[in-house]
């Protein structure tokens, strides 16, 4: 996707994420919800925009009237230098609210009982125990896992998908090589993740933002070789 489409693409699921903040059993119909569902996870993907109120209602007009086919107050291309300009000023705004509100949670985190903390930021709370060998630096290990932000809503699972991740602990993750490390073929752990050690200044949009810090439960099945 090209730098234009992308930003225009912000500009357009922000409008969707502008709606209202009903929970979802107050959203009768199992469309709705879908759609909501929709619109949240589209509107995670304006965090570098940093936007108040008004300025999202600036943008659901703007989305109406493209969407229904009226009159545009404004012509988008002309205005494309400054949709690069904003996305640019406000995303360290956003990096910067996301970082602190992540070391708050990684600061919680580490005074859990059982918590462990190591020298690289990572937090981790092993869940259960494993009994077999632990992995290596060059081995490939096969796993169950569930992802979450730090509201604890869940951005990837391999759980939900119902098939085990096979990975090279070479390319994976800096904070899951790490606390692989520390584990056993059984075992279940919690891995509380600085962004630095997941996925940084960047995050992975739409699911994760800049400057995140996110939460792993790793269970080890297996060690095969690479």
């Amino acid at each position: 996707m090209t730098r234009r489409r992308a930003a225009t693409a912000l500009l357009l699921t922000a409008a969707v994420a502008a709606g209202g903040s009903a929970p979802a059993s107050e959203i009768a119909s199992e469309r709705d919800q879908t759609l909501y569902a929709i619109g949240v996870r589209l509107g995670r993907s304006l965090a570098p925009f940093a936007l108040s109120e008004s300025e999202l209602e600036m943008l659901l007009r703007g989305l109406r009237d493209a969407v229904l086919g009226r009159g545009l107050a404004v012509n988008e291309t002309a205005q494309q230098g400054r949709i690069d300009a904003l996305l640019s000023e406000r995303r360290s705004v956003s990096l910067a609210a996301e970082r602190a509100a992540s070391a708050g949670f990684l600061e919680q985190a580490a005074r859990e009982t059982g918590a462990v903390r190591t020298p690289s930021g990572l937090v981790l709370v092993a869940l259960r125990e494993g009994s077999g060998p632990s992995p290596g630096p060059a081995d490939e290990v096969r796993l169950h896992y569930h992802g979450r932000l730090r509201d604890g809503n869940v951005f990837d699972s391999s759980v939900e998908r119902g098939v085990p991740l096979e990975v090279a602990m070479a390319r994976a993750l800096p904070c899951w090589r790490e606390g692989l490390l520390r584990m056993r073929v059984g075992g279940k752990s919690r891995l509380v993740c600085p962004a630095d050690l997941a996925f940084g200044a960047r995050g992975d949009p739409p699911r994760v933002a800049g400057g995140a810090a996110v939460v792993y439960e790793i269970e080890l099945l297996a060690i095969a070789a690479p």
